[in-house]
């Protein structure tokens, strides 16, 4: 009777999440964990994991140790566990979904790029119904205490490490992206989560405020239109803006070719 909960809960999430991909709740996965308790999933050969994240409490936003103090934005969240995506969603991923690579420079193994926040919604509706499971983009808080390390976190300003050489592919050298996974993981094997390529996240920007959150998804709405969040800095950028608290915006139907994303449940 338990086991069929699980899965009336899990198709009924399924379903809710065809929209605008956002998901709350348990999902029974447990048929996709792996020996090394990664979720691992395939579509048309093309195989990508996403590794569990406890619930946890964590310290939110800016701190003088992260780089560029501008104010004080320190405040606690309190998240659900979910599971994120150990790297970001590869053209080869993108192309078995969606039947094409809208990449400016085709290489299967790099992320996927040129994709608007609307384009990833299409994109995640699709991949759900493809493999009977609800995926959907983190949410900023999410990405967040992923890219710290979670409950292993050791503190660094970058994903991984106190300095982004090593962890980080950035610095306006060719401008090109490279194959995921290419540089050392943060704490809890997650690659590229500071530099390669900006990640959409599913919140709308907004002032973090100091009261303690749970689960927070940013506003509604904002003055400049549907804007989302982005996150994790790029190839095209100084070092600085690959640090696990950098924050960024961009327009809902615009894309560029260092905007990338990686999945949640």
């Amino acid at each position: 009777m338990k086991k069929l909960a699980i899965g009336v809960a899990a198709l009924l999430l399924a379903v809710s999440c065809g929209g605008g991909g956002t998901v709350s709740g348990p999902v029974d996965l447990s048929p996709w964990k792996g020996a090394d308790s990664l979720y691992r999933f395939t579509v048309k050969d093309v195989t990508f994991s996403l590794a569990p994240m406890p619930a946890g409490t964590f310290a939110m936003g800016e701190t003088p140790d992260m780089g560029r103090y501008r104010t004080p934005s320190i405040h606690q969240v309190i998240l659900d566990g979910y599971a994120i995506g150990t790297a970001e969603v590869s053209q080869a991923l993108w192309k078995a979904v969606m039947g094409s690579n809208p990449s400016p420079k085709d290489n299967p193994a790099a992320p996927v790029t040129s994709v608007t926040f609307n384009d990833v919604q299409k994109f995640l509706k699709k991949l759900s119904k493809a493999t009977g499971v609800p995926f959907r983009l983190p949410t900023e808080a999410e990405w967040e205490y992923a890219a710290r390390g979670g409950k292993k976190s050791h503190g660094y300003p970058f994903a991984g490490s106190a300095y982004p050489q090593g962890v980080a592919q950035y610095g306006y050298d060719d401008m090109r992206t490279r194959p995921v996974a290419r540089y050392s993981p943060n704490e809890l094997g997650l690659y590229d989560m500071s530099g390669n390529a900006w990640e959409w996240c599913q919140d709308r920007p907004g002032p973090y405020g100091s009261p303690a959150q749970t689960n927070p998804t940013g506003p509604d709405e904002t003055a400049l239109g549907d804007v989302r969040v982005m996150r994790g800095g790029s190839v095209a950028t100084a070092a600085d803006k690959c640090r696990v608290s950098n924050r960024n915006e961009f327009h809902a139907s615009n894309f560029r070719s260092t905007i990338g994303f990686r999945l949640v449940l």
